[in-house]
């Protein structure tokens, strides 16, 4: 009996084996799938990552925003208990003419014309959060500016003023156009700012 030389199948007399005559099977080639897929797949990821970006990014906004609204609230109750202080004080017979900046920080050496310890027991008395950093521009015994924040140099607290413009905290100025607080800037820029305006005021006064 003969035999297929290449597969070693049992050949009848004169027979030809079939898989001299057919074609080697081809093997799946991936290269094109690698191709078309790696791109989609980084192309997929790429655009996830910017999605998740501006998700964060945006709650981040929205959390910083919501902490200077609610900044912004609790300077307008402020503002509303230095008035009354100021008004307690002149009417004991302090005098609170003119401009005086009235802060938290009781190292920094400011003279008053009325009695300043007064004031801040009055100013507790009226507000429940005479325990945050803030300092106060008043004019004649009205609160002009007020800005208050968690602390004095941490830039990551939310600073608060009143009156507040647009969603922004703006610097202390007595014109109408209003510069807006950077971006990084804390409660100690803002009252170096507002002094140095105050500063100018008197001068042009």
């Amino acid at each position: 009996m003969q035999y297929c030389n290449k597969c070693r199948r049992p050949l009848n007399d004169g027979e030809v084996c079939g898989c001299i005559h057919s074609a080697p099977q081809k093997k799946k080639s991936y290269t094109l799938l690698f191709a078309i897929g790696i791109p989609v797949l980084c192309l997929a990821a790429f655009a996830a990552a910017v999605l998740l970006l501006r998700v964060i990014t945006d709650m981040s906004w929205r959390s910083k925003q919501g902490r200077m609204a609610d900044m912004n609230k609790v300077a307008e109750e402020m503002t509303e208990a230095a008035d009354k202080a100021l008004q307690k004080i002149s009417s004991e017979g302090g005098d609170v003419s003119g401009w005086n900046n009235i802060n938290s920080d009781e190292d920094i050496p400011i003279s008053y014309k009325f009695d300043i310890g007064r004031f801040h027991e009055y100013f507790s008395e009226y507000t429940g959060s005479s325990d945050k950093e803030f300092f106060i521009i008043a004019h004649d015994g009205r609160v002009e500016y007020l800005a208050v924040s968690d602390s004095w140099s941490n830039t990551a607290d939310a600073v608060g003023i009143y009156p507040s413009f647009d969603d922004s905290p703006v610097y202390f100025s007595r014109d109408d156009i209003k510069e807006k607080v950077g971006k990084g800037k804390r409660l100690r820029d803002v009252y170096i700012e507002g002094t140095r305006e105050l500063m100018d005021i008197r001068y042009r006064e």
